[in-house]
């Protein structure tokens, strides 16, 4: 497991929610998509808290992505999530997110989300609050098997990295 978190301490006001949304926009400014052509849109999709989709949507308004014109979209958990190239995971509902990741493996897509355990379940990066301080963990073999490049100098302030299954860091 890459750090147990308090989901006591998740923040859930809109302050917290910009702030992680600057951090969400940070850390794909540093992702590269190596298989697949920049769509017109860049595709970020939440599945979760609106409040999250609404602080993304004000963070990303004017950003680009891979030379594209970001577009944040709500997701039900059923969704299709094909024209996605980003996809936030909210909740603590541990078998859901599982289910939800199986249904997204094999697809050019970037997935984030807070539950132990996301990165052993093929999420690629997971999102780790501990007391109001955001780290994160990345799952090496899921960005390459979805044809995502993470840049180095991310890579080095990972708090933990998986890859062929061995966990370092954390």
């Amino acid at each position: 497991m890459c750090a147990k978190q308090s989901h006591d301490s998740a923040c859930y006001r809109l302050p917290c929610l910009l702030f992680r949304s600057h951090f969400l926009h940070n850390i794909l400014t540093f992702v590269q998509w190596t298989d697949v052509a920049p769509p017109g849109s860049f595709e970020f999709c939440v599945e979760g808290d609106p409040l999250l989709g609404f602080a993304l949507t004000r963070e990303l308004k004017a950003a680009t992505l891979n030379g594209a014109k970001v577009r944040v979209r709500l997701v039900r958990m059923r969704s299709d999530f094909t024209d996605c190239q980003a996809l936030v995971l909210e909740g603590s509902d541990s078998n859901q997110v599982m289910k939800r990741l199986v249904a997204s493996n094999g697809t050019s897509l970037i997935t984030f989300g807070e539950t132990d355990g996301f990165l052993q379940a093929g999420g690629v990066i997971q999102i780790i609050d501990q007391g109001g301080r955001l780290q994160f963990g990345v799952n090496l073999d899921t960005a390459r098997y979805a044809g995502i490049r993470i840049d180095a100098r991310l890579l080095e302030l990972a708090k933990c990295l998986l890859k062929s299954g061995e966990l370092t860091g954390g």
